[in-house]
C-alpha cells in the first residue's frame, strides 16, 4: 500500500516537472525566435515562433511575435490571424496596443478598410497618445470613405448601363412591334 501511495504522489511531480520543462523549451525557443528576428531571418524566426507556440500555448508572445515574422514575410492573412490569436491572450494595456496596431496593418495590406480602422481605433483605446495609430486610423477611415464612394459611383454607373440598355431594348420593341404593324 505504500508503493501505491508513493507513486501517486509522484505522478504530479513529473507531470508539474515535464510542463516546467516545456515551458523553458518554450522561452528559448522565443528567444532564439527574437534573436533570428533581429538579424532579419525571418523564416528562421518563423520556426523557432511556432515551436514556442507548440509547446507553451498559454504563450502570448509566440504568436504575436509569429505574427511580426510572417508579416515581414508578407504573409498578411496568417499574422492577421496570429495578431488575433495573441490578442485573446494579452492582458496588459501596451501590448494590446501593439497587437491591434499590427493587426490594422495587416487589414491595410489586404485593403480591408474598415477592419483597419476597427482595429486601429482597439489601439488607440489601449493608447491614446500614439501618433502613428492616430495616423493610421485617419488614414484608414479616409482610405475606407473613398472605397465607399467609388462603390457607390461604380454602382451608380452600373445602373445607369442598366438603364441604358432597357431604354434602347424598348426603342427596339417599339420599332419591330410598328415594323409588324405595317
Amino acid at each position: 500500500m505504500m508503493i501505491n501511495k508513493t507513486i501517486f504522489l509522484l505522478i504530479p511531480f513529473f507531470i508539474f516537472s515535464q510542463n516546467v520543462k516545456e515551458n523553458i523549451d518554450s522561452k528559448k525557443l522565443l528567444f532564439d525566435g527574437n534573436t533570428y528576428f533581429e538579424n532579419q531571418e525571418f523564416n528562421t524566426a518563423e520556426y523557432n515562433y511556432r515551436k514556442s507556440y507548440s509547446k507553451d500555448s498559454l504563450n502570448s508572445s509566440a504568436p504575436y511575435n509569429l505574427g511580426n515574422s510572417l508579416y515581414k514575410n508578407n504573409l498578411s492573412s496568417e499574422a492577421r490571424f496570429n495578431y488575433s490569436q495573441s490578442i485573446k491572450k494579452l492582458s496588459d494595456k501596451e501590448s494590446l496596443h501593439k497587437a491591434y496596431h499590427n493587426l490594422g496593418n495587416t487589414h491595410m495590406q489586404e485593403e480591408n478598410y474598415q477592419g483597419a480602422v476597427d482595429a486601429f481605433k482597439r489601439s488607440l483605446l489601449n493608447n491614446p497618445n500614439d501618433e502613428e495609430t492616430r495616423y493610421n486610423y485617419v488614414l484608414a477611415k479616409e482610405l475606407l470613405k473613398n472605397q465607399n464612394n467609388n462603390k457607390d459611383n461604380k454602382d451608380n454607373k452600373d445602373n445607369k448601363d442598366n438603364k441604358d440598355n432597357k431604354d434602347d431594348q424598348k426603342k427596339k420593341d417599339d420599332r419591330s412591334d410598328q415594323q409588324n404593324k405595317n
